[in-house]
C-alpha cells in the first residue's frame, strides 16, 4: 500500500491509475448491525437507514431461531427498497439446516448470505448455492488468490469478498479481482477496522476493478475512530463512499496527531 501511495505521489496520479485507473467515482457501502439483542439490533438498523444506507449487513450465528426473529423485526422496521444480507461468520455446521434458514430468510428480503459454512467445506458450499435464491457470498474461504481460485474451480459462492490486509496488499487484491473476471464473478471488499489508509487503499482498489459487485462493499472500518493519523477525511454521502483525486491514496500524515495518538511500552 505505501508503495502504490509514493509512486502515485512521485508521479502526481491517484492509486486507482496504478490500478487500472477509474472505473467509478464512489461506492455503496453497507451498514454494519452488529451481534446484540434482538432490540438493540433493530434501533441501529434504523439508524443506519437514517445514515442514508441503502444494504444492511447483519451479523448472526449463535441461535438460527433467534437470528430469523431479529431478521423479521428488522425487516418490518425498515423500508422495503433497504436490502438484507447476513454474515453467519462460519457458525453453521448443517448444510441442511442452512439451506433451510436461508430460505426462510429469503422471505423476509435477505439476499446475500456470507460465508454460512467452514472455509474449507467448498464442496457443501457449493451444493448450498446451487440450492438457495439466495445469493452465497465467501469470504474466510478467500485469503489470497490461491484460495480464489479454488473458491472458483468449485463454484462454491455467487461473489468473492476481498480483503486488502488478508491478501497482503494492492497486488495480490487485484489479481483475484482479475481472477474472478475470468470466472464471470464479481466481487466486493471486506474491511477488518482499518483507519483511514487502509480504508483509502481500499477504496482505490474499488473505483479501479471493472468487476466491482452492484452489491455494497464493507469499507467502513474507519468510521470506528474518533480521531485518526492523517489530515484529509473521506467523504460519505448517502452510504456511499466517494474516492478522492489527490496523488497517491489520498491521504497525508498528521505527525502531530501521529505523536499524540503514539502509546509508548
Amino acid at each position: 500500500m505505501a508503495l502504490y501511495d509514493v509512486v502515485g505521489k512521485i508521479t502526481g496520479v491517484p492509486a486507482f491509475c496504478l490500478l487500472g485507473g477509474k472505473m467509478r467515482g464512489s461506492i455503496p457501502l453497507t451498514g454494519g448491525i452488529g451481534l446484540d439483542e434482538t432490540d438493540k439490533m433493530v434501533e441501529e438498523a434504523c439508524r443506519k437507514v437514517e445514515e442514508g444506507f441503502r444494504e444492511l449487513k447483519i451479523k448472526i450465528g449463535y441461535d438460527p431461531d433467534k437470528d430469523l426473529q431479529t431478521i423479521r423485526k428488522i425487516r418490518n422496521a425498515i423500508p422495503d427498497h433497504v436490502s438484507l444480507r447476513v454474515d453467519a461468520n462460519m457458525a453453521w455446521k448443517d448444510v441442511k439446516m442452512a439451506k433451510q434458514w436461508i430460505d426462510e430468510a429469503w422471505e423476509y428480503g435477505v439476499h446475500i448470505v456470507e460465508q454460512p459454512l467452514a472455509a474449507d467445506r467448498l464442496d457443501d458450499l457449493a451444493w448450498l448455492r446451487n440450492q438457495v435464491k439466495a445469493r452465497i457470498l465467501l469470504d474466510e474461504s478467500v485469503w489470497n488468490a490461491a484460495d480464489a481460485k479454488k473458491c472458483l474451480d468449485t463454484k462454491a459462492g455467487d461473489i468473492l469478498h476481498v480483503y486488502t490486509n488478508e491478501a497482503g496488499g494492492l497486488t495480490e487484491s487485484r489479481t483475484i479481482f482479475e481472477l474472478a473476471s475470468l470466472y464471470h464473478v464479481p466481487c466486493t471488499i471486506g474491511s477488518m477496522p482499518e483507519a483511514r489508509i487502509g480504508a483509502s487503499a481500499s477504496l482505490h482498489l474499488a473505483v479501479a476493478m471493472a468487476n466491482l459487485s452492484e452489491f455494497a462493499s464493507d469499507i467502513r472500518g474507519f468510521m470506528l475512530y474518533r480521531e485518526d493519523v492523517v489530515h484529509e477525511e473521506l467523504r460519505l454521502e448517502n452510504g456511499r463512499l466517494y474516492v478522492d483525486e489527490k496523488p497517491g491514496l489520498g491521504v497525508t500524515v498528521d505527525f502531530e496527531k501521529l505523536n499524540k495518538l503514539t502509546v509508548s511500552v
